[in-house]
């Protein structure tokens, strides 16, 4: 760990461990640090901070062999306090993902590779349930006078809380969640920011974190933080939940409106990019895929989790690695796209090699 606290990298989450079944977390490569500023996120924009100076690897923030005997990270927010004002804002991610893994590693006193690997495909969208109880509630509340509504009750009922590929009530959740937090961040900013926040090009858009912000109003529902343009929280909510119905199914089907439709893969070579013609031949399958960003599951349409590797020191026999791609980079190669179809079905693909099937030989002339 005082190794990677000194790399010269582009700073990435570090978890090791040692033969004697210590654990630490920190962060690999070297942060920034100024002098005589604040060591939050002020010493970024603060006067004087082009000076460019390293912080002593030995305040470097970590996490050495926690209580609970495990460690967990998923691009969330590791510390707060002091050691966390090192890291500055971090654009951290929110904690939903990593609270669920927390949560599948808490579940047992001990893991093996199937288990392990089964949080890999987790695709439980806890986190958005709890959107989904809040439209519910609200769809329900005018459903007998309202056909549309009672559509989205049946539909939100009948949900079984993941990100399937084949759900469209998480679609649904998901857009008008998205909406929702638009509607907040512009009734909110465009008095603070002006007529900048009007134009796309200019405008300042909410990060993760505005998530609590937004879900503490939708709770507590202050009178003076409601959008001037609904007349009650109900009915900004009900807004956004026709309008993102509108918007994932035009023509009205919302049953047949998928997750997967929306996030159905997109591996692409980068020069099929740049010639369209040539994806027939050098890009991967599209195909509907279950999961999204803020489970362990993560996947989009051309993000996620493009390798999977468990393995247990000792026990490399029984691990896997499964790969978007395969090991060739020839587009006529048997191998350019071995492997993709066990990444899709969440396969396990063997981490040691197989029978030998091809050898080269070199002669010296």
């Amino acid at each position: 760990m005082a190794l990677a606290q000194r790399a010269g990298m582009p700073h990435q989450n570090l978890i090791a461990a040692d033969r004697d079944g210590q654990i630490g977390w920190t962060i690999a490569g070297r942060l920034w640090a100024q002098p005589g500023l604040p060591d939050g996120f002020g010493r970024f924009v603060a006067p004087g901070a082009m000076r460019r100076e390293w912080l002593d690897p030995d305040r470097a923030p970590q996490v050495l062999s926690p209580a609970q005997g495990q460690l967990w990270t998923a691009n969330n927010r590791q510390l707060d306090g002091a050691p966390g004002e090192l890291l500055g804002d971090g654009g951290f991610d929110l904690g939903a993902r990593a609270q669920q893994i927390r949560d599948r590693l808490s579940a047992r006193d001990k893991h093996d590779e199937a288990s392990i690997g089964a949080i890999h495909h987790d695709d439980e969208a806890r986190f958005m349930k709890t959107w989904a109880a809040r439209l519910l509630a609200v769809a329900r509340s005018d459903a007998a006078t309202h056909p549309t509504h009672r559509a989205f009750v049946q539909l939100l009922e009948n949900w079984n809380g993941r990100a399937d590929a084949d759900s469209a009530a998480y679609r649904l959740v998901r857009q008008a969640r998205l909406r929702v937090l638009d509607t907040l961040w512009d009734a909110w900013t465009l008095p603070a920011l002006g007529d900048r926040q009007l134009d796309p090009k200019r405008r300042i858009r909410w990060r993760n974190q505005f998530e609590y912000s937004a879900a503490r109003a939708l709770d507590e529902r202050p009178g003076h933080l409601l959008p001037a343009a609904y007349a009650s929280w109900d009915a900004l909510l009900l807004a956004q939940l026709d309008a993102a119905a509108r918007e994932i199914a035009p023509d009205g089907n919302l049953g047949g409106a998928t997750w997967g439709a929306q996030n159905a893969s997109r591996i692409q070579h980068p020069l099929a990019k740049a010639i369209p013609a040539l994806s027939r031949w050098l890009d991967m399958p599209s195909v509907p895929q279950s999961g999204d960003s803020n489970l362990p599951h993560v996947a989009g349409p051309a993000f996620g989790q493009s390798e999977r590797l468990v393995v247990s020191p000792g026990r490399e026999e029984q691990g896997w690695l499964s790969m978007a791609g395969g090991q060739s980079g020839h587009p006529m190669s048997p191998f350019y796209g071995a492997g993709h179809q066990d990444w899709v079905e969440g396969k396990p693909t063997p981490l040691l090699a197989g029978p030998v099937i091809h050898r080269i030989t070199a002669h010296r002339d």
